[in-house]
C-alpha cells in the first residue's frame, strides 16, 4: 500500500564516461574532505557479533566481485561478502543470522532526482517527514533532492536534528527558480560536501536555463558561463537542469569553460533531465565528464502528450532521449524519478517512480498507462542490469558517494534492499510486481513489509498489525499537537480525481470550522484505490499507525467493504463524504456513519439529486474551490466537493463536542465519538440543513 500520506496543519490551509566503477577516486579537487559529521570508518573490531543476511541473491553491483550469497554487517557497515559457509564462520556464534530464503538482496536504491522531499506539496503531502516512509517502502536509501530552496532546507535540517530523516538526502541548493529568474545567494553559509548529518549532505547547486520545453533559454551564455565558472572555482558541484538540445548547448559550452576544458571523474557535472542530445554533444559529455541525470519513466509516459511529439519534432534527428547511444558513448548515466513533479496515475505493480517502475521503463519503454513506445524509441533502451546500475553505483558516483554506497562490498555502508526476486533473472513483464520486502540504511531495518518479519532484525519500521493500534478509548491529544484525521479516497486508477477534490473541499471546511479546544487539525489522506483490497490496506495503514481520531471515508462502495469491518475492529469512527450502498452500515455499525443519500435514494424521496449544486451555498463554495485550488473537478466528481465539506463538519462538531480537557492535553473518547456522530441533529452544512436519523443517516 502506497500511503499518501498529506497530512496539511490547517492553519496553513486556510491560507492557501570514464568508468564509473568503485576504483573511481573521489576528487578533492571540488568536493572537500567531511566534516566530523560524517559517518564512522568501518569498524576496526575483529571480533564476533553483527548480522548475517544468507542464503540470498546477493546482486552486489561491485564489479569485483558481482555475485554472492551472504553479507555480515556490523554496527552501519558491511563487513564481509560471499559463500554462505565462509561468512557465517567469519561473523561467528554470537551474530544473528537472517535466512533470506532465496530472495535478492541489492544496493539501496538511489534516486538520482528526487523532489520528494522538497516539492512534496504537489501530490498533496504536508510534511518532508510524511514522504520519508513512503521512499523507504520502495526500496530508496539516498534520495538526491534537486531542487532545495531557503525555506525547505530548514525542514531538512530539523529533520536531521531530531533522527527523523530515516534516509540519506544529498541537497542540490537552488541558484534560480525554475523559471530562471534569479534568487538571493542564501546557499553561500554552506560549503560544498558539507555533512549537515550522517544522513543530510550539501551535494552542490541546481542551475535553470531553459523553460516551456525547451522553448525558451532566460540566460546569456556569457552569464551562464560566469555562474558556473564562479561556483565551480568555489568547489561546487554543478547541475544544470536541460531539456533541449539547444540549452545543452550553452550549457556544456559553460562547463568546458567552468572545468577548463578537463574531463574524467574530478568534477562529475550533471545535465538535469538532458531529454534531448545530439551525437555531437554526447561526445561532448563522455570528454568532460559530465553525468546524464536521466529518468526513464519519462519516455514512455510522454508517448501520448502532444507536448513531447512537438518538443521532439524541434529537436534534431536522433537526439530525444538517445540514452543507449549517449551510454555507449562513455556518458554515465545516474537514474531518477523527477517525483512527484512528473507524476501519472498509478499502475497496477510497483508505484509510478519507484526503482521496479523505473527498471522495467529503461528496458521496455512502456508506459503506465499501456501505451507502446513510438517506433524510434526501443532502439534507445537500455538494458535492466544498466538501469540498475545507474540506480545504484553510477547514481553514487553521480553524488560523489562512491566510495560510501552504491554497491553491495565490504566496508560501504549497510544500505540495502531485500526484493521478492532478482530483476537480473526475471522477464521485463515480471520487474513491475518485484516487492521490497525490507530497507535497511547504515544496518537499521526502516521498512518492512508484513509478509517479512523473519528478514527484519530490529526493525524500526512501524508495527503493522491490528493490535498496535492505540486504545479504543481515551485517545490523548498532546498540547501543541494537531488532532489527525485520517481520509479513505482514491487518487488512482478510474476516480483519481475523487480524492484530492475531498481533501480540498474538507481542507476548506478546516479552515472555516478552525481549532479544537485549542488544537490544529491535520488530514491525512491514504489512497484506498476504490477497491475492496485497496480499502483494507488503507485501514490497516491508519490502524497501524494509532494516532487517528476518526476517519472521513471511504466514499467507494468496494473499499468501503474492504475497510469499515477493519476500523471497526479497532474502534475508530467513520464518516463518509460520498454515496455509498446502504447495506454497508451494518459492516461496522458501531462507527460507521452516512453523510449523504446516494441517487437512488434522493430519488425515493422525491429529491432531484442535482438539487444540491444548484443551491447559492453550493456555488459559493465552488467559487472558492476554484479561487484557491485553480478549478473544480469534472463534473462527475463535482458533487463531492460538496459532500466532503458536509462529513467534515459533522465529524468536527462531533469531536468538539466530546473533546474533554486533561491539564495541557485533549482527551476523545472514541466510542462517545460515534455515537455523537450517529446524534448530530440539525447542524447548518453547504447543502442544506443536515440531519442524520438515529443510523447515522443523512435525511433529505
Amino acid at each position: 500500500m502506497r500511503l499518501l500520506a498529506i497530512g496539511l496543519l490547517l492553519a496553513a490551509a486556510a491560507l492557501a564516461c570514464d568508468s564509473s566503477s568503485d576504483s573511481d577516486p573521489t576528487p578533492t579537487a571540488t568536493v572537500p574532505e567531511a566534516e566530523e559529521a560524517e559517518e564512522a570508518q568501518p569498524s576496526q573490531d575483529e571480533g564476533e557479533g553483527g548480522i548475517v543476511l544468507h542464503n540470498a541473491v546477493v546482486v552486489t553491483m561491485d564489479d569485483a566481485q558481482p555475485q554472492a550469497q551472504a553479507v555480515l554487517i556490523r554496527d552501519d557497515r558491511i563487513v564481509a561478502v560471499g559463500d554462505d559457509e565462509d561468512i557465517i564462520a567469519e561473523a561467528g556464534s554470537s551474530a544473528t543470522l537472517i535466512d533470506l530464503e532465496g530472495r535478492a538482496l541489492v544496493p539501496g536504491f538511489i534516486d538520482s532526482h528526487s523532489h520528494r522531499l522538497a516539492n512534496y506539496e504537489e501530490r498533496g503531502y504536508g510534511s518532508a517527514e510524511e514522504v520519508i516512509p513512503v521512499a523507504l517502502a520502495e526500496g530508496w536509501t539516498t534520495l538526491a533532492e534537486l531542487n532545495v530552496r531557503e525555506d525547505n532546507l530548514p525542514e531538512l535540517e530539523g529533520l536531521a536534528a531530531d533522527g527523523t530523516l530515516r534516509l540519506r538526502v544529498e541537497a542540490y541548493l537552488a541558484v534560480n527558480t525554475a523559471a530562471v529568474e534569479p534568487l538571493p545567494r542564501w546557499w553561500e553559509p554552506y560549503r560544498p560536501g558539507q555533512m549537515i548529518s550522517p544522513h543530510l549532505r550539501i551535494a552542490g547547486l541546481k542551475f535553470f536555463v531553459d523553460f516551456d520545453w525547451g522553448r525558451e533559454i532566460r540566460i546569456s551564455q556569457d552569464d551562464l558561463t560566469a555562474a558556473l565558472i564562479e561556483a565551480q572555482q568555489a568547489g561546487w558541484q554543478l547541475a544544470v537542469k536541460s531539456i533541449g538540445s539547444e540549452s545543452l548547448e550553452i550549457i556544456l559550452n559553460g562547463l568546458e569553460q567552468a572545468q577548463g576544458g578537463e574531463g574524467g571523474p574530478t568534477y562529475r557535472n550533471r545535465i538535469e533531465h538532458a531529454l534531448a542530445i545530439t551525437e555531437e554533444q554526447g561526445q561532448r559529455m563522455a570528454e568532460l565528464g559530465v553525468v546524464a541525470s536521466i529518468q526513464t519513466l519519462m519516455p514512455p509516459e510522454l508517448t501520448d502528450d502532444p507536448e513531447f511529439f512537438a518538443f521532439a519534432d524541434r529537436q534534431p534527428d536522433g537526439a530525444t532521449t538517445p540514452w543507449r547511444r549517449v551510454l555507449d558513448q562513455g556518458v554515465v548515466l545516474a537514474n531518477g524519478s523527477a517525483w512527484p513533479s512528473t507524476y501519472f496515475e498509478e499502475p497496477e505493480g510497483a508505484a509510478f517512480g519507484s526503482p521496479m517502475r523505473l527498471l522495467y521503463q529503461a528496458a521496455t519503454r512502456i508506459s503506465n498507462r499501456g501505451a507502446l513506445p513510438e517506433p524510434w524509441e526501443p532502439e534507445q533502451t537500455i538494458t535492466v542490469e544498466e538501469a540498475l546500475r545507474a540506480l545504484t553505483i553510477d547514481a553514487a558516483y553521480a553524488v560523489f558517494r562512491d566510495e560510501d554506497i552504491g554497491s553491495i562490498a565490504p566496508g560501504k555502508l549497510a544500505d540495502l534492499a531485500i526484493l521478492s526476486a532478482n530483476p537480473l533473472a526475471v522477464d521485463a513483464e515480471e520487474i513491475p510486481f518485484i516487492e521490497t520486502l525490507a530497507t535497511f540504511v547504515g544496518g537499521t531495518v526502516e521498512f518492512c513489509a508484513d509478509s517479512a518479519a523473519s528478514f527484519c532484525p530490529q526493525s524500526s519500521a512501524p508495527e503493522p498489525e491490528v493490535e498496535a493500534a492505540a486504545p479504543l478509548q481515551g485517545l490523548v491529544v498532546a498540547s501543541g499537537q494537531p488532532i489527525r484525521l485520517a481520509m479513505l479516497a482514491p487518487t488512482s486508477g478510474q476516480h483519481t480525481e475523487l480524492g484530492p477534490a475531498e481533501l480540498q473541499a474538507a481542507l476548506i471546511a478546516a479552515g472555516d470550522y478552525g481549532p479544537v479546544d485549542g488544537s490544529q487539525v491535520e488530514i491525512v489522506a491514504f489512497d484506498d484505490h476504490c477497491s475492496l483490497e485497496g480499502g483494507e490496506e488503507a485501514a490497516r495503514q491508519v490502524v497501524a499507525d494509532g494516532g487517528f481520531v476518526a476517519v472521513i471515508g471511504p466514499g467507494c462502495s468496494a473499499s468501503a467493504q474492504g475497510a469499515l469491518p477493519i476500523l471497526q475492529e479497532a474502534g475508530i469512527p467513520a464518516v463518509s463524504p460520498s454515496a455509498t450502498l446502504p447495506a454497508l452500515s451494518s459492516l461496522a455499525p458501531d462507527v460507521f456513519s452516512r453523510v449523504v443519500l446516494d441517487d437512488d435514494e434522493l430519488a425515493a424521496a422525491g429529491v432531484d439529486p442535482a438539487y444540491v449544486e444548484s443551491l447559492p451555498t453550493a456555488q459559493e463554495l465552488f467559487s472558492r474551490y476554484e479561487a484557491q485550488y485553480g478549478s473544480l473537478p469534472s463534473e462527475a466528481y463535482r458533487a463531492f466537493v460538496l459532500y466532503a465539506f458536509d462529513a467534515y463538519v459533522v465529524l468536527v462538531s462531533a469531536i468538539d463536542a466530546v473533546a474533554t480537557p486533561d491539564g495541557d492535553a485533549i482527551v476523545i473518547d472514541r466510542a462517545a465519538l460515534a455515537e455523537a456522530i450517529r446524534a448530530t441533529g440539525d447542524h447548518g452544512g453547504v447543502t442544506g440543513t443536515i440531519t442524520l436519523d438515529d443510523q447515522g443517516n443523512r435525511l433529505p
